[in-house]
């Protein structure tokens, strides 16, 4: 749990880091031209299921290894909106070790107005604290805005099946990114919100490669792909009507949106 003394220095330091920057909190669509080059684009930042292994793989298949074939969520977004999506995504990863480290060089490499961060299922391999993650995470979010660029945090879908044991640090870490979200008014991707909704089969959810249970098949990546462009449009996806929301905006038939509503 964070300290008052912990919190003050945190806003103190996203507030400066806003006033250097000039950035702006746009209400609604996230799809800002930050920069002023006059077109919008986007960082995905994250590990192998940022990168898109078991894309490629239907419900219900076992498949090893895990197929890269789909290009993951971060094409998908591409493609509906027709922008840049940089896929900074790297398998084996730790956020809480070589991906804070990473992020500064990887934005710095590019020129885009958008940063999502989606990072953490391998770190409960090294046990890594929630406090911990916690603090690693908002660092990122200090370094994104410093950079003048807009995050974006997203949560883990809880894992099952064979790796069922990474599912309390998974939900920590989770946990943690709506704390930080909500502390420095980060839009948050609920993940972990669309897998509860979404997924069928129980212990066993749908959305995964099974038996493995970490990795999503070609479902699951269509389902962060909508959790995120929804976000990024500023349409609650969880609503009644987020689906129908969602698919207006997109220009899609009734249907094509997967993710469910639900608490």
């Amino acid at each position: 749990m964070y300290t008052h003394k912990t919190v003050r220095f945190f806003l103190a330091q996203f507030t400066l880091a806003c006033a250097l920057t000039g950035i702006s909190w746009a209400e609604g669509s996230l799809l800002v031209d930050q920069n002023g080059d006059g077109s919008v684009s986007y960082l995905a930042f994250g590990d192998s299921i940022t990168f898109g292994l078991g894309d490629g793989a239907a419900p219900g298949v076992t498949v090893y290894p895990l197929p890269f074939s789909g290009g993951g969520y971060p094409n998908r977004i591409s493609k509906a909106l027709g922008i840049k999506v940089i896929n900074s995504g790297i398998s084996g990863e730790f956020f809480s070790q070589e991906g804070i480290q990473r992020l500064p060089s990887a934005i710095n490499k590019t020129s885009v107005d958008l940063v999502s961060v989606f990072e953490g299922a391998n770190d409960g391999f090294i046990h890594e604290s929630s406090d911990d993650y916690a603090i690693k995470m908002q660092k990122a979010v200090n370094v994104i805005v410093a950079l003048g660029r807009q995050p974006i945090l997203a949560t883990l879908p809880t894992p099952c099946c064979e790796h069922a044991g990474l599912a309390p640090f998974a939900d920590s870490y989770s946990s943690a990114v709506v704390n930080i979200g909500a502390l420095n008014q980060v839009p948050v991707v609920d993940l972990k919100r669309a897998w509860r909704t979404t997924c069928e089969g129980g212990e066993e959810c749908d959305l995964f490669n099974l038996p493995e249970g970490q990795h999503p098949n070609t479902r699951g990546y269509d389902v962060i792909s909508q959790t995120f462009l929804a976000t990024l449009y500023g349409i609650d996806i969880f609503s009644v009507d987020g689906a129908k929301q969602l698919e207006d905006a997109l220009g899609q038939p009734a249907g094509t949106v997967i993710v469910r509503p639900g608490a």
